[in-house]
């Protein structure tokens, strides 16, 4: 975006019009004088020419077009383009991504670039994450993935090339017969999750939790399967907790960037059916009740239904990390450092199949995925063990005696309110 002032000089006439260029991935800056006569078409002309040069910086075929310039065309064209909407944290990853490949071979001229180069790159990039995850698991943290994360930088730079093509800056794409490195398949099924385990974690929680409110996330968790960002982003007049169907709805989410920290997004739900009302029980009811009288009694913030439900003394939110730590703590002291918000997530499914193993579409209302297809394909490990009564079901269906219930109370949706968008929390 050109910027725009009138000219500095005492004798001088017309508008100071100033843009940048990208030359060999380095920012610069130019400076016109333009002699019309107001503000807005002295800013229409520094946009057209900041169009222009961006387009004539390179020709096609140029032979001194390098790598690091393609992708600061393919991060001005599609990153950094408000029409794409991307999220901060994808920005930031992008970003972050470009830099490690422009540092190892942005010098690269992309005219002369062969298949050996990307991939001695990708080597490269294993040999130091395997080094990088053998010293975290000398440190006892958690492991990484470096496949993982040279899969991304290929498909970034895939994508980096077809813009490349589209655009007219190179003429083949030479990310066609790349190899990249497979990603590793986990060699065992995850530990399953079950009722005692799931008590002994909540009895943990209540006696071993540094405050109240991350005790009360890992409850909502236990007892509602939302995803992190859902729970963490929850306020009070989302939780219908005084009158009967009790469920929670589901709506808003809470985000973290590097770019803005902290943010609630209103009606950010990860898919479609995100939107959705979750049935609670009557011990969560119970336990959510005393602890909103709890949070009624402080001092130091005035409570009222917009309130976070889950928020730090201050009224600020809960950091997203500070979640999984407290997770990861308590975990370690049952002896199941496998547990996290997901597993949590898991284990509510897997006893949404042993109550009602016959509905598998309300299953995917209360887990909130948009086709029935993922929710089958995730949880067929926890649905393979529980109709063992299948047999029994059918022979007294034949006899004419239908068992299976269908006594389902579908919760009251009330119509939602207006929402102001992304609130920046601090």
């Amino acid at each position: 975006m050109a910027t725009v002032r009138k000219n500095p000089k005492k004798t001088g006439k017309g508008w100071q019009v100033r843009y940048d260029v990208y030359v060999n991935g380095k920012r610069k800056q130019v400076t016109k004088i333009v002699h019309v006569k107001g503000k807005k078409e002295a800013i229409k002309i520094g946009n057209q020419l900041e169009a222009e040069v961006s387009v004539s910086i390179v020709s096609k075929g140029d032979p001194t077009f390098t790598l690091a310039e393609l992708l600061e065309v393919y991060k001005k064209g599609y990153i950094e383009d408000p029409l794409n909407n991307l999220e901060h944290q994808t920005r930031y990853a992008e970003t972050t991504k470009i830099s490690t490949i422009q540092k190892h071979i942005g010098d690269l001229v992309v005219s002369e670039i062969t298949i050996d180069d990307i991939e001695n790159f990708y080597r490269q990039l294993l040999i130091k994450g395997n080094k990088r995850r053998d010293h975290r698991l000398r440190q006892g943290k958690k492991e990484s993935n470096p496949n993982s994360y040279i899969s991304r930088i290929h498909g970034l730079l895939k994508r980096a090339v077809r813009e490349g093509v589209r655009r007219g800056y190179i003429e083949h794409d030479f990310m066609k017969d790349v190899k990249t490195a497979r990603r590793e398949e986990k060699k065992s099924k995850p530990r399953p999750i079950g009722a005692d385990v799931l008590q002994e974690l909540l009895k943990a929680t209540i006696e071993n939790a540094y405050e109240k409110y991350t005790e009360a996330m890992i409850h909502t968790l236990v007892y509602t399967g939302a995803r992190r960002g859902e729970c963490l982003g929850l306020r009070w007049f989302n939780l219908n907790i005084d009158r009967a169907p009790y469920y929670l709805r589901v709506s808003d989410s809470l985000h973290e960037s590097v770019e803005v920290g902290i943010y609630h997004k209103a009606d950010s739900a990860k898919t479609v059916g995100g939107f959705r009302d979750i049935p609670l029980c009557d011990d969560y009811v119970e336990y959510m009740r005393e602890y909103r009288e709890a949070q009624k009694l402080r001092d130091d913030v005035v409570w009222n239904d917009y309130n976070m439900v889950f928020s730090r003394p201050s009224g600020i939110p809960c950091k997203p990390d500070r979640l999984t730590k407290e997770i990861r703590r308590i975990s370690d002291i049952i002896s199941r450092p496998d547990i996290n918000a997901r597993a949590l997530r898991h284990a509510f499914a897997g006893c949404l199949v042993m109550s009602i193993p016959e509905y598998p579409k309300e299953m995917q209302r209360i887990m909130g995925h948009k086709k029935i297809q993922t929710t089958l394909d995730i949880y067929a490990d926890v649905m393979s063990s529980a109709p063992g009564f299948v047999g029994e079901r059918i022979n007294s269906y034949m006899n004419g005696l239908d068992t299976i219930s269908e006594n389902f109370v579908e919760p009251i949706v009330e119509p939602r309110g207006k929402t102001a968008g992304d609130q920046r929390l601090y």
